[in-house]
């Protein structure tokens, strides 16, 4: 995990398996994301899907310091 997000959310002593807020992500996938993990509501998730044309849009918010890949299949 990412030295800064330990020291922003005081999380160096949280074993990276556990899932300590519940929201069913693991504290490892918390600091790749750089949510917090200690709040459920604080995750990265899709607030927009849509359509637009022959095109499917999706919208999220994102974190500093953190870039994100859309890959699809089929």
């Amino acid at each position: 995990s990412s030295d800064v997000w330990e020291a922003v959310y005081q999380a160096g002593a949280l074993p990276s398996g556990s899932d300590a807020d519940g929201d069913l992500l693991s504290n490892a996938e918390e600091a790749r994301a750089g949510t917090d993990p200690r709040d459920a509501q604080s995750r990265f998730a899709a607030d927009t899907v849509r359509t637009d044309g022959g095109d499917i849009v999706l919208e999220w918010k994102s974190r500093p310091g953190k870039s994100y890949r859309v890959v699809r299949s089929g």
